[in-house]
């Protein structure tokens, strides 16, 4: 990976890091009329470069984003409403994806850990629940 003037890889571990990103992401309208919600992930544990299995309710069709830990994974499409698919990075952002407002880009190392995950969809976040990052 190239790192430039306006890019920094910080090999620090997630939740001490402190960034200030706003504003909201820009998705398409759910599928379904219910909750947005988070059922499960498979497995809910792995290396980085393991794909994860999102089951829940209420995705879009398209441009739903998995919160993961303090980044995001975005542009993920559903083509059911009840399930998204993911690879668990080996950097992350904390701007998120799509978002009108500037952020300044920093990458964050993911480091084996336990990270919070939940689905961005339409406007509404879901419940979170576990994925532990291993060696």
């Amino acid at each position: 990976m190239r790192v430039g003037r306006r890019t920094a890889l910080l090999p620090v571990t997630l939740g001490v890091v402190v960034w200030a990103c706003t504003g909201a992401s820009t998705t398409s309208a759910p599928t379904a009329g219910g909750a947005l919600t988070l059922a499960s992930l498979s497995p809910s544990s792995g290396r980085t470069g393991t794909t994860v299995v999102v089951k829940g309710t209420d995705f879009a069709a398209s441009n739903n984003q998995v919160h993961f830990g303090i980044g995001y994974i975005g542009n993920l499409p559903s083509s059911d409403g009840t399930t998204l698919r993911f690879v668990v990075p080996d950097i992350v952002s904390p701007c998120q994806p799509d978002s009108p407002d500037p952020c300044a880009t920093v990458l964050v190392k993911v480091t084996p850990g336990t990270y919070q995950v939940s689905v961005i969809s339409a406007g509404s976040t879901s419940n979170a629940t576990s994925f532990t990052v291993t060696n």
